[in-house]
């Protein structure tokens, strides 16, 4: 007989994380008909689901927790039940590897980006195909506090059992990101990606909180986008048909949906 499978997702109130995490949700439903999920948020509720599959035949076991990258210390929960803890980490790879990079520049090479917002520096960073500047860096990682914050996130990280990214291997994507993925976003989509205009890439007031761009680089942008023979617009498409094509069986996404409910069923032998 097929065991069950529960699995506890908790996501962050921010809205943008919690559409994609019920996103996530949706899909992993659709894939495996033995497996379940729910949202408690404290101790108490994880224990009824424990006690629950111990006295009731046939009822789901709790296999392991999926986290938002903000709620990591929920690992010590998942850990009293013996079970693994996920990552659902609701922006793009290229901004995880930003992140595990700033860990390193902070740790071992004591960097300072405070120090550095008026270069003319760039970084060589695994997950970008490009040099990135940084005046392309959100402009709060010239906050020494922000910057210890993110290297906290990024060492919750590592201490999951698994990391799901939200993007496909045909392509580096991202879906409802935050607002100080932006700047780097801009930069991946523009650069790297070739699937946005460049509007003010090259301007200083990238690291400013506020940006206000002229008319004529909004209406310039407008009509590179509009072009039909349009490099960007061709791109625009082409990733637009990889991305149906990853959902559908036997597609990248597909495949790694399927890869990581095998690894939670897996918990259960």
């Amino acid at each position: 007989m097929t065991k069950k499978a529960e699995l506890v997702f908790i996501p962050s109130p921010e809205m943008g994380q919690l559409l994609s995490t019920v996103e996530l949700a949706k899909h992993l439903l659709h894939l495996d008909s033995n497996l379940s999920i729910s949202g408690p948020l404290v101790k108490e509720a994880v224990s009824n689901i424990v006690e629950l599959s111990k006295s009731v035949p046939d009822s789901p076991r709790l296999a392991g927790f999926v986290l938002d990258m903000f709620v990591t210390p929920f690992i010590d929960v998942a850990n009293e039940f013996g079970v693994p803890s996920y990552v659902f980490y609701t922006s793009g790879a290229a901004f995880l590897g930003f992140k595990f990079y700033v860990q390193v520049l902070h740790d071992e090479q004591n960097v300072e980006f405070h120090e550095l917002k008026d270069s003319e520096v760039e970084f060589t960073i695994p997950t970008y195909a490009n040099p990135v500047p940084i005046k392309s860096f959100p402009p709060t990682m010239f906050n020494s506090e922000v910057v210890t914050f993110v290297v906290n996130i990024a060492k919750g990280l590592r201490e999951m059992r698994g990391i799901m990214v939200n993007t496909f291997s045909e392509l580096e994507s991202y879906a409802w990101p935050l607002h100080a993925d932006q700047y780097m976003n801009a930069f991946l989509l523009v650069k790297d990606l070739g699937l946005a205009v460049d509007l003010k890439m090259d301007s200083e007031s990238y690291a400013d909180e506020v940006e206000i761009v002229k008319t004529e680089h909004i209406e310039r942008g407008i009509r590179c986008l509009m072009e039909q023979d349009s490099e960007v617009r061709k791109r625009m498409k082409e990733m637009s048909d990889e991305s149906r094509k990853a959902l559908v069986d036997g597609g990248s996404l597909h495949s790694s949906l399927r890869r990581f409910i095998d690894d939670v069923t897996g918990n259960l032998s």
